[in-house]
């Protein structure tokens, strides 16, 4: 016995010598073979008798193991190290039918497989293998605390948090940590220090009691949490395993930010889907409301926020909402949902937000007069960053009232800096707008440079409501160079990237362009099928319910003017094109007017009432042209 040989040993010969006199005798009578298992547990004096024995060893064969860098050793001829089990020798120990499994779980560690043999799931680990991995860990001393604490917080042992989740010092901690490597319960990996075996982690961590095992999460979790640049993921992991629900809510709701800053917005939902769960709150329900919006589902987003004006949510939830309706082409909700957010907003950020939207709508549906002073408005409320908002959407109005250069300096705001996920929709607006404004400046190859980066972004950022859109801007800058066939070819490929996506929008505008194309080039017939095609997309024939669908319906019926001259119909060219030119003039848009003019004055020469025409005003016209159309 070990500790009879530690007691007796030290300092007594005689005892060597006794020993030696029988395994004397013993060889003798023929060679014989002594086994010692687990020598590194061997005292000082044990060794030094096996040591003993060897240089005495005739006849004599000394088997023994020991564990590798752990305790006592003795000088040996041959040294055999012992690697996990093979797949061939885990399907001798444990069977065909479990092998792959186990095999997979252990990597071949014959303890492990043992233990986990006799288990009844593959799943659950055996009281036996906890207990074994649980002593190893005990035989640590002061350093047990440390490991066991360890296992519970990950395989990758971060010293700084468990230092101050077991409050010891990073020094005191890497004395721990070095020498649970040693007994093989760790190793170094990538200058870090990891578990050995999974397996190892989840005995020590099962051996844990629940109640502590949670404190040891709830700390690391506010460990993490004082200290920058950390995963919020990470943070939410341990607080959710602690049971601090608001601190992980708080954390999902960080990663939902970085996550769609990296335009990745369905992980971004499910992030606040999961901090919704752990603590419902107002300003997480609007987060969510924004990402809903920006993946199209309106009633999600209004949902939410509905949910949140319920529980006090107040001028933020409101702009949400207008948003949200605005989107879904829900224009009187919209309107409702951002005048009243503007009369009760407090915070300049959120007024010029509701001022922003309220406007947008009134443009998108006709109210020119009355969405420039919003927009102007919300422009000089708006602080900071937030003021580029604001003045892109008063950029795309100056667009449509054939101002140009003031569009270009306003949209200029965003264009011209990087812009994060939450700017996303302006941004995009703003290109297309840079587009049309360029190109009414008789500037298309600064048109086509900013509707290759439109591309670009809506890819980037994958905001499937934009499909089509550069297409179609791209199409109408090449037909107004001549190019009539890539014209075409860009209007068709709108078209098929729209596909059957609920936009009509794009499709009408596709269908116009197209006919715009045929008129240039006299071919009646083809124009006649595009603008039916382009009519039968209107819902339910309302150009109400579509944004800017007053400008669609304007356009429709200039081209069905222009068709109608074409067919030799004077009077009904008459007829649709006076009226083009009286809806633009009431509603300040220089483009259709002036156009509109035109071809009044077309069919009037036509009809030959040239009494009624004004060659001066024609003139005027004919000069608006250049910052018009």
């Amino acid at each position: 016995r070990t500790e009879t040989w530690s007691d007796v040993a030290n300092g007594n010969r005689r005892l060597f010598q006794a020993f030696d006199i029988v395994f004397s005798r013993l060889t003798s009578i023929s060679p014989v073979v002594l086994s010692i298992d687990d020598i590194h547990l061997a005292s000082a004096s044990t060794a030094e008798l096996l040591a003993f024995l060897v240089h005495r060893r005739d006849g004599l064969m000394i088997v023994a193991t020991r564990r590798t860098a752990v305790g006592a050793s003795i000088a040996a001829d041959v040294v055999m190290p012992l690697g996990p089990l093979g797949y061939d020798d885990t399907v001798s120990l444990v069977g065909a039918d479990r092998a792959p499994a186990l095999h997979a779980r252990t990597l071949g560690n014959p303890l492990f497989l043992t233990q986990l043999q006799r288990a009844r799931s593959d799943e659950l680990l055996p009281a036996s293998l906890i207990e074994a991995v649980a002593g190893v860990a005990d035989s640590l001393g002061d350093a047990a605390p440390t490991v066991v604490s360890a296992a519970v917080l990950g395989e990758r042992i971060d010293v700084e948090m468990l230092a101050t989740v077991v409050n010891a010092t990073p020094a005191t901690l890497m004395v721990h940590l070095d020498l649970a490597r040693k007994r093989g319960l760790l190793e170094e990996r990538d200058g870090c220090y990891v578990f050995r075996h999974a397996l190892v982690r989840d005995a020590l961590s099962n051996s844990t009691a629940p109640a502590r095992a949670a404190l040891l999460h709830r700390e690391a979790a506010r460990a993490l949490s004082g200290r920058p640049g950390v995963d919020p993921l990470e943070i939410a992991h341990h607080a959710r395993l602690g049971g601090d629900k608001e601190l992980a809510a708080d954390a999902l709701e960080r990663a939902a930010a970085l996550a769609a800053q990296r335009f990745d917005r369905p992980a971004a939902e499910e992030l606040l889907d999961q901090a919704l769960r752990w603590s419902d709150t107002a300003s997480r329900r609007i987060a969510r409301a924004r990402h809903r919006t920006m993946r199209a589902n309106y009633d999600g987003a209004l949902a939410d926020v509905h949910q949140a004006l319920a529980t006090g949510a107040g001028a933020e939830a409101l702009a949400v909402g207008a948003w949200a309706s605005y989107f879904a082409r829900r224009f009187d909700d919209a309107r409702s949902f951002a005048d009243d957010g503007a009369a009760v907003a407090s915070e300049p950020e959120v007024l010029a937000s509701c001022l922003t939207i309220a406007g947008r709508v009134r443009h998108a549906a006709g109210d020119l007069s009355g969405a420039e002073p919003l927009l102007q408005e919300a422009a000089s409320t708006a602080i900071g960053p937030a003021r580029a908002v604001p003045r892109v959407w008063l950029g795309v109005l100056r667009s449509h009232q054939s101002r140009p250069t003031e569009a270009l300096e306003l949209l200029r705001a965003i264009t011209r800096v990087e812009s994060g996920a939450d700017q996303t929709t302006e941004l995009l607006h703003a290109l297309l707008f840079t587009a049309h404004s360029c190109a009414l400046l008789g500037r298309p190859l600064d048109a086509l440079d900013a509707l290759s980066r439109f591309d670009v972004e809506v890819t980037r950022r994958e905001v499937p409501r934009y499909a089509g859109r550069g297409s179609n801007f791209r199409g109408w800058v090449l037909r107004s160079l001549g190019q009539w066939e890539r014209a075409d070819d860009a209007n068709l490929q709108a078209a098929d990237e729209v596909g059957g996506a609920d936009f009509p929008e794009t499709r009408i505008a596709s269908w116009l362009d197209l006919a715009s194309g045929a008129l240039l080039r006299g071919d009646g017939a083809v124009a006649g099928v595009a603008l039916d095609r382009a009519a039968e997309n209107f819902p339910s024939g309302f150009a109400a319910d579509l944004t800017f669908g007053w400008r669609l319906d304007m356009r429709l019926r200039l081209e069905r003017a222009r068709l109608a001259l074409l067919n030799r119909e004077p009077e009904t060219a008459l007829a649709l094109a006076h009226g083009v030119a009286l809806t633009a003039g009431e509603l300040g848009v220089v483009r259709y007017a002036t156009a509109a003019r035109l071809v009044v004055a077309q069919a009037q020469a036509r009809t030959r009432s040239i009494e009624h025409i004004d060659l001066d005003a024609i003139d005027h016209d004919i000069e608006a042209l250049d910052v018009a159309v």
